[in-house]
């Protein structure tokens, strides 16, 4: 998740292409062993004019949307056993760490109508179990 005006092209006008972008470049987008998604920073839709753009990276406007695309994505992706790493830089790092909360608390839908859980709530219980069992 980038930072705002950032965006994989390094065309928000300082020419700069962030660690996240990099990142995400260096890593095997799908492979049979990852998968990796790369999202925008606010203020960078390739859709907005000009004042969107400025509007959006100075009040946060799509910070949400982005997220909601990130945790959707991340659910259509998961499967069972399959680790999340979630990177950020500047803003992008606090949408970052929101998704990461999210996905704590909310867990993991499933595309059956299931669903996989907060990760965390899971291990905690068997681990509060096995320290009774002690």
């Amino acid at each position: 998740m980038d930072g705002t005006w950032n965006d994989e092209t390094g065309k928000d006008g300082d020419s700069v292409v962030t660690n996240i972008a990099k990142l995400y470049k260096s890593l095997d987008v799908d492979s049979e062993m990852q998968i990796s998604r790369y999202f925008r920073g606010v203020g960078s839709d390739e859709e907005s004019t000009r004042m969107e753009t400025w509007i959006g990276g100075a009040t946060g406007k799509n910070e949400k949307r982005i997220r909601d695309n990130a945790y959707s994505t991340i659910a259509k992706e998961y499967r069972n056993g399959d680790r999340i790493f979630i990177f950020g830089f500047s803003r992008g790092a606090a949408s970052a760490r929101m998704l990461a909360s999210q996905l704590h608390k909310e867990g993991i839908p499933h595309e059956d109508h299931g669903y996989h859980g907060a990760p965390g709530k899971s291990r905690n219980k068997t681990y509060r179990k096995l320290v009774r069992e002690l």
